[in-house]
Formats: C-alpha cells, structure tokens, sequence
C-alpha cells in the first residue's frame, strides 16, 4: 500500500476570535431579613448599594462566619454553631433519606449530637478526629449499631454499658487516651 499524504491530515478546526472575559461581580442581596435571630452583614463590608455592586473588603479571622441562604437572608454564626448546625444538617439528612450510616468524622466536635432521632435505623456511626472528652452516652440507644469508629479523640475511658450494644461488631478507639477496659 501506497501512504497518501493528503488522505493521513485532518483539517483543523477553524480559528475563532478570542472574546474579553466579562468582569465578575458579586450582586447586593436584596431581600435580608432582619429579625431577633438574623442579623445582617456589617456596613462596612458593603459600599455601592445603589449600583446594586458590594465591594467587599477583607474579613478579620476573629469576625464569626457569615451563612448565607438564596439571598434571603444572612445569619452571623460563630465557628462552633456553624458546626452544631453543619452535623444536624447531617442528621436531619440521614433520617428524610433512610439512610443508615452516620459519619460526623472530622467534625470537631466536643459532644456527640442527640441520635434519638436515629435509634432504630442507624447501623455505622464515624465520630473519628473530634474532640469528644468523654465516651459518648447518646450511642446506647441506636440498638442496631454495628459499626462504631471513635478514633482520634481524647476519650480516657470505655463504660461497661457498651455490652448494650449486642450487634456491635467493628469498634475502633485507636488513638485515645485510654489506659483500661471495661470487664467483658
């Protein structure tokens, strides 16, 4: 066989004009809400309003986050409420979908959550690389619990009510301070 070279080359596709990137800008909320429990944003953080552009300077770390929900409104919440309602989102999720496993890993939490509302579905619960201090007591009531990781926490001791948990099967306390264990 014969190499023909004009059979081997593809056409290029055709140079199109490069087109200016529209400026990005962030929109003035209209709508904020101010009640008891919301609070807006500070004034200094918005100049403009009546072009309908907010400049927004830098924010100082102490400051508390700001959550912001379809422009309604804005709440100013500091970091731990920020994470109470990041792991009841959590929760609330886990219970709508049915679903059966619960992971709160890396959360920073210094409690364990209420998990009554999962009690009876629940069957793999992850509280891994928090700050939980004590052995979290909320776990007793999921009875179907299979599945408990509480790894990396500053946990000092294991209380013998773990023997109510009859379908445990995988638990893991690696990396806590625990110097004994419960008899059983």
């Amino acid at each position: 066989m014969q190499n023909h070279p004009q059979l081997l080359r593809r056409p290029l596709p055709p140079k199109l004009p490069k087109l200016p990137l529209p400026k990005k800008r962030v929109y003035a909320e209209t709508q904020v809400t101010e009640s008891d429990n919301v609070e807006s944003t500070s004034r200094q953080s918005v100049s403009n309003l009546t072009e309908g552009i907010v400049n927004i300077k830098p924010i100082k770390r102490e400051e508390s986050h700001v959550i912001r929900g379809e422009g309604f409104k804005t709440i100013n919440a500091t970091r731990y409420e920020t994470i109470i309602a990041m792991t009841n989102l959590a929760i609330i999720n886990c219970q709508i979908h049915g679903r059966n496993a619960l992971n709160l890993k890396g959360f920073f939490i210094m409690t364990c959550p209420d998990l009554t509302p999962l009690a009876s579905q629940l069957i793999y619960l992850n509280l891994s690389f928090n700050d939980i201090s004590y052995f979290p007591t909320e776990i007793f009531c999921l009875k179907n619990l299979q599945l408990l990781f509480l790894r990396n926490n500053p946990i000092k001791e294991i209380p013998s009510e773990i023997q109510q948990l009859k379908f445990l099967r995988v638990f893991s306390i690696a990396f806590n301070l625990i110097t004994t264990l419960p008899p059983g």
